[in-house]
């Protein structure tokens, strides 16, 4: 088994995810975030996010169960980035209970907001990504590589 190809298809999914929920939330009529009330459009594109909310928890638990303590293990000079990595798990965890916490309605926020958060959270995610790929997951291939 292999963690970094397990998790790099995770971020694989988590990019379709992420293309899909952007096409609506950017849409240039406004169909779907219009102010006023939540339309089922609308509504349809939030359990997208939630569900989006959900792979997010479950990559994160993955990494946090099978890499993070390999790095730690084999690769000690990278703990820098695994704690930068780390910083940016809390920032998009906290943005994502927010988030949660609008499209269950136990926090309000205009349509206007909502989009405004699910698009930071996208932005953070894609760049998460990105960094979690070039600063752990190439370095940890090449010990994968040596382990099999």
């Amino acid at each position: 088994m292999n963690p970094i190809k397990d998790l790099q298809s995770d971020h694989r999914r988590l990019n379709l995810a992420i293309s899909r929920i952007q096409q609506h939330v950017l849409d240039p009529e406004h169909r779907y975030f219009a102010e006023g009330r939540r339309s089922e459009a609308t509504e349809a594109v939030l359990r997208l996010v939630e569900s989006l909310i959900a792979d997010l928890e479950m990559h994160e638990r993955r990494e946090r169960e099978s890499l993070y303590p390999l790095i730690l293990r084999r690769r000690p000079e990278l703990r820098d980035a695994y704690a930068e990595i780390e910083l940016e798990h809390r920032g998009l965890e906290a943005a994502a209970a927010q988030l949660k916490r609008i499209v269950q309605g136990e926090l309000a926020a205009s349509n206007r907001e909502i989009a405004k958060r699910v698009i930071h959270l996208l932005l953070m995610l894609k760049s998460h990504m990105r960094d979690e790929e070039r600063h752990l997951f190439a370095p940890m291939e090449n010990v994968l590589q040596e382990a099999l």
